[in-house]
């Protein structure tokens, strides 16, 4: 499991974000404990499809203006740490 800090999400009091990839590595557990909130990233859809699934998970915690932000850094957090 990796914890990381996102200088994107500075405005929201830094909250830690932990990475987790399944044993089978076929997907990615982004979880960010302090808003009670989690997303599984499956490995087998493309990021252009599952994009938009991630930006409505984060819309509640993230504004508008910077959820596609935040869903491209964990993305490339995921896909350079564990692909």
């Amino acid at each position: 499991m990796n914890l990381v800090n996102f200088e994107v999400l500075k405005n929201y009091e830094s909250p830690s974000v932990y990475f987790c990839e399944h044993a089978m590595k076929h997907s990615c557990l982004i979880a960010i404990p302090s808003w009670n909130w989690s997303f599984l990233m499956d490995y087998t859809i493309d990021f252009k499809d599952e994009k938009p699934m991630l930006m409505k998970a984060l819309e509640k915690y993230v504004s508008y203006d910077l959820v596609e932000n935040v869903a491209d850094a964990f993305y490339d957090y995921v896909f350079s740490e564990f692909n």
